[in-house]
């Protein structure tokens, strides 16, 4: 049992996972990339955008902007399922299931899907709330209104991607808890290891900036850097994934374990 959690112990463990699994990740993270770019070129291209951009009709712009946006929201939601499914049937079984794979795609897509529909209604409620309060903080000190509340959204922002995916971690092994029970525990996770995640995720966007620069060194579309790209940065989100549920695997145990051997916990129960 593992009672010492490190940012380093968790890390070595998530490159050890990738690293004995590596080719199988890859074929996983070529496909995603190619459906990632072939998505993003229909939907995104510079002629759609053009179109847009000429057409005086706000009523179409609107309705191909929010098209696209569904699309590609949509399209994520998919690609974070099948990585979810991935890690799932390779912390199982050396070899692909197909059965394994598209079970747990279509669950995970389910609960994901609810989890950003929830939290897109904590942000409104957040938004309105504080935007009241940095109103009038603006009116009263408006520099340092301005600076609180960028550093606020910074850390806002950096807290619900943490709970994001310790709520990915808790959903791709198995468990009798509910959605609810999932959802909450993922709070308290956040809360509780709060240094393990934030740590992950700036690293992460750190990767993410790095391979958007990239990115934009062309100014015109170039399919094979966008495919290359789109599979380095899913190849760098399984490996997040991979370590939250590293993380929440090894919590769970320690909290079994901790049940287990204290005795006096089954009467309190």
């Amino acid at each position: 049992m593992q009672t010492n959690l490190t940012f380093s112990s968790i890390f070595n463990q998530t490159t050890n996972f990738i690293r004995n699994r590596f080719w199988l990740i890859i074929i996983v993270s070529i496909i995603i990339g190619l459906f990632h770019v072939s998505i993003t070129n229909y939907f995104m291209n510079n002629e759609a955008i053009e179109q847009l951009s000429n057409t005086r009709d706000t009523s179409v712009v609107f309705s191909s902007m929010l098209k696209m946006a569904s699309v590609l929201i949509f399209s994520s939601l998919i690609i974070i399922s099948v990585n979810i499914a991935t890690i799932y049937n390779l912390s199982i079984n050396d070899k692909f299931n197909i059965n394994i794979l598209l079970s747990k795609s279509v669950s995970s897509l389910i609960k994901v899907l609810g989890f950003n529909i929830i939290y897109m209604f904590i942000v409104l409620f957040i938004a309105l709330f504080f935007s009241l309060i940095f109103f009038v903080l603006q009116m009263i000190v408006p520099t340092l209104g301005a600076i609180i509340a960028i550093l606020f959204m910074v850390g806002l922002m950096l807290l619900m991607v943490t709970v994001y995916f310790f709520f990915i971690g808790s959903i791709i092994n198995p468990s009798t808890k509910s959605f609810i029970q999932l959802f909450m525990q993922s709070h308290q996770l956040a809360k509780q290891y709060w240094q393990l995640g934030c740590l992950m995720i700036i690293i992460n966007i750190i990767c993410m900036i790095i391979l958007s620069a990239l990115a934009m060194t062309y100014k015109e579309n170039n399919f094979i850097l966008d495919f290359i790209l789109a599979t380095v940065s899913n190849l760098v989100d399984i490996f997040v994934i991979c370590f939250f549920y590293r993380l929440t695997q090894l919590i769970s145990d320690n909290e079994t374990n901790l049940i287990e051997n204290n005795p006096n916990n089954n009467l309190i129960l």
